[in-house]
């Protein structure tokens, strides 16, 4: 089993000629989402958390081993995981980018990667703070002149990860 989110919904079929059952649409109702979509580096850091997560308990995976599950080359495993490595405000902050409603996502995972070859926690925050000045028009965490940041928190992200 997975500890993946469950959605449990009661529906109605109406009989039609012949004994043909269909869906009752009339007595549906559908919350609405916020609009947008979750920042693809969003779900690769929830991905790199979980991943990491798995290889910490013990399990008798490897790197090679998840790799080969998720699909992926060792290469592609190794720039995922590497998210690991950023500093846990900067990962916090991914985890919350907000919503992305038109056109390419702000943040890439190519171009966190000279953050994660860095070893000093504190180089890495400087260099995401440039980072996110340079994009502050593109829907990145944004600390305004009060010093509250404003954003929006996606637990779903997280959530949605099944191994």
């Amino acid at each position: 089993m997975h500890d993946g989110v469950v959605i449990k919904k009661t529906v109605t079929f109406a009989t039609r000629a012949r004994g043909k059952r269909v869906l009752d649409v009339n007595n549906l109702s559908f919350t609405s989402c916020p609009p947008g979509r979750v920042p693809r580096i969003t779900r690769l850091m929830a991905l790199a958390i979980k991943l990491d997560g798995i290889l910490a308990a013990g399990r008798e995976l490897s790197q090679t081993d998840l790799a080969e599950l998720g699909h992926v080359t060792k290469a592609r495993m190794t720039q995922i995981l590497n998210l690991t490595l950023l500093s846990p405000e900067i990962q916090a902050e991914i985890l919350d980018l907000p919503l992305v409603t038109s056109g390419h996502d702000p943040i890439s995972e190519s171009d966190l990667r000279p953050l994660c070859a860095m070893v000093s926690w504190r180089q890495q925050r400087g260099a995401w703070a440039r980072m996110v000045d340079t994009r502050r028009g593109s829907a990145v965490p944004n600390t305004s002149t009060d010093g509250v940041k404003h954003h929006n928190r996606h637990p779903a992200a997280v959530q949605h990860v099944i191994i």
